[in-house]
């Protein structure tokens, strides 16, 4: 792994406007670099209002406007990889053949970053590290893995990337486990604290999973630029809390009732499986995306990383993340 020192004056953010992107921009800035945040918008969505970014409006998915992109900048963070939510999608190109559509798209971007010397730091996922369910022979993890093409997309994304990385490319690759903090603005029933706090989850359940803040994943991330650590995967972990407790501590935050039943994960998670396949078999889309409940199944409680601990970002305490967050959603008319 390398350890020289990458201090960016001009960066270019690939998904600048989702939650993680939204996160990264302000890290930046707070570090007096030069931010050009892309977008399909044509005009800056609320968590980039006000921002001294420069706005970039139009597709990654195009390869002359992705080079014309990346031309100037030394940075390019790619917050904006592949992210197939349903398992059968045939009307968005990105999800009718997600695996070619993410091989095609990740091997544009290491094409510009190389071509214009930069570097390239991609926002990864927990679900390509090693899980130690299957260390231990566990055979679930492994029928998750296959049971929707987020997980076979993300590990290919990755994996191109780390090649390239062997061959020269200047990169490095941050795993975050799950998220949680100011400045998401997917759609309201895609987000887990509005959809809670709305009472709209009568029943919650006990599986342990890992959050942190998306400003500490931001944070992490831009350091890990200006020491230098490029070459391999930076794993980044919060807060070990079961689902039912985080639930019931944003609630009390919120003033609202907490889901007043507790549930099974894996027949929530077989479940929304079944539900949306079922929907796709008569060629429609299913109401909701199985893939949070099999993410949610598929996590497991995390200790920090050598490379993050070598890295020495602090994590701030869950009740500041959630406070933000709810302070967040309620600014923009989501609670």
């Amino acid at each position: 792994v390398s350890r020289s020192p990458a201090h960016p004056r001009r960066a270019l953010v690939l998904g600048a406007t989702g939650h993680i992107g939204s996160a990264v921009v302000r890290e930046l800035l707070a570090r007096g670099v030069e931010v050009t945040a892309t977008t399909r918008r044509a005009a800056p969505t609320p968590n980039l209002v006000g921002l001294d970014v420069t706005l970039a409006s139009g597709d990654a998915g195009d390869p002359a406007q992705l080079d014309a992109w990346v031309a100037g900048h030394d940075l390019v963070v790619d917050a904006a990889a592949p992210y197939p939510m349903w398992m059968f999608r045939p009307t968005v190109p990105a999800e009718a053949d997600p695996q070619r559509y993410a091989q095609a798209r990740t091997e544009r971007v290491i094409n510009a970053v190389r071509r214009h010397d930069a570097t390239l730091a991609l926002v990864g996922s927990f679900t390509t590290l090693p899980h130690p369910g299957i260390l231990r022979g566990e055979l679930e993890p492994r029928i998750l893995y296959r049971s929707h093409p987020y997980f076979a997309v993300k590990e290919t994304v990755e994996s191109m990337v780390l090649a390239a990385m062997k061959s020269g490319l200047r990169a490095l690759v941050v795993n975050p486990t799950a998220f949680l903090g100011p400045w998401d603005f997917k759609e309201p029933a895609m987000c887990f604290l509005p959809t809670v706090l709305s009472g709209r989850v009568p029943v919650t359940v006990g599986r342990v999973v890992n959050v942190i803040d998306v400003r500490d994943v931001a944070t992490a991330l831009v350091d890990a630029v200006a020491t230098g650590r490029f070459g391999g995967r930076i794993p980044l972990s919060g807060h070990d809390i079961r689902i039912d407790e985080l639930s019931r501590l944003a609630c009390s935050m919120h003033g609202v009732a907490p889901p007043s039943f507790r549930g099974s994960s894996r027949a929530f998670a077989a479940l929304s499986y079944w539900a949306e396949a079922a929907y796709g078999v008569v060629g429609k889309q299913s109401p909701a995306p199985a893939l949070p409940m099999l993410l949610v199944r598929y996590s497991y409680p995390k200790d920090p990383s050598p490379e993050q601990r070598e890295l020495g970002t602090v994590i701030r305490p869950l009740s500041s993340t959630l406070r933000d967050a709810i302070d967040w959603y309620s600014s923009i008319g989501y609670l």
